[in-house]
């Protein structure tokens, strides 16, 4: 499956909130972390070209309106005003990791992608074939408070290796 950076970015936009108080608590439903991210953010991120170099700068309001029903929880995730995706999440006990299935305005199945949650850390990775060879993406949202994410976007050919290509923060400005 090919996720473009750009998705990428769309993608950690919606993780957005306080992961650490919620797998805290131990009776809780693990899609109940999930639910973290319904509200408002404002999100500023810096863009950085691999190839070239060149900077770009980013400011979105994301609105994501989100619920759960069982076992899954979904997010529709709100980007200056226009509906951009649903994301639609799972939680594979046995691993320990969330599935998330993405759709867009149009019904069309947009990929898959799995989330990693370690405490106030939250990793999306994937992997594409480029030119023969495996090149490995991650987004990493670093949550410093219930309302404040540090988030980058990181490449790399040897998945030890990691160069980032976007960083920024996301604040939240308001509730659902």
């Amino acid at each position: 499956m090919r996720i473009t950076c750009r998705f990428g970015v769309i993608l950690s936009l919606a993780m957005c909130a306080s992961c650490t108080a919620l797998l805290a608590q131990s009776n809780a439903n693990p899609l109940d972390t999930v639910l973290a991210y319904r509200g408002t953010w404002k999100a500023e991120l810096d863009h950085v070209d691999a190839k070239t170099g060149k900077s770009t700068h980013e400011s979105s309001v994301i609105r994501n309106l989100c619920w759960k029903s069982n076992e899954f929880a979904a997010c529709n995730q709100v980007v200056n005003g226009e509906s951009k995706i649903l994301i639609v999440y799972t939680y594979n006990p046995a691993g320990k990791y969330y599935k998330s299935n993405l759709i867009l305005p149009d019904g069309t199945a947009a990929g898959s992608g799995k989330l990693i949650i370690n405490g106030s850390t939250w990793i999306f990775p994937w992997q594409v074939e480029e030119q023969g060879k495996t090149v490995y993406y991650r987004v990493v949202n670093e949550f410093t408070s219930p309302a404040h994410i540090d988030v980058r976007q990181e490449h790399s050919d040897d998945n030890a290796h990691w160069t980032v290509t976007m960083q920024g923060k996301e604040e939240k400005t308001g509730a659902e």
